[in-house]
C-alpha cells in the first residue's frame, strides 16, 4: 500500500445488546420554603464573614474585568 492509499474500512461488528438494564429517574427534591432554607445549614458568623469577604472579592474582579 502506498502512502496516499487508505486501508480498507473493516465490517462492522453486530453486538447483542440484551440486558435487563430500566433506567428510572430520580423522584424530585422536595419544595423548600426560602423562610425555612435560611436555618437549614447552620453557618457560623466568622464563617459568613469570611464568605462576604470573599463574595465583594468576586465581584469586584468581575467589574473590573468589564472595565
Amino acid at each position: 500500500m502506498t502512502e496516499n492509499q487508505t486501508a480498507p474500512a473493516s465490517a462492522p461488528v453486530a453486538t447483542a445488546t440484551t440486558s435487563d438494564l430500566n433506567l428510572v429517574p430520580p423522584t424530585p427534591v422536595p419544595q423548600v420554603a426560602p423562610e425555612r432554607a435560611a436555618g437549614l445549614v447552620p453557618v457560623s458568623d466568622d464563617v459568613k464573614s469570611k464568605l462576604a469577604t470573599k463574595v465583594d472579592a468576586f465581584i469586584d474582579e468581575l467589574v473590573a474585568q468589564d472595565a
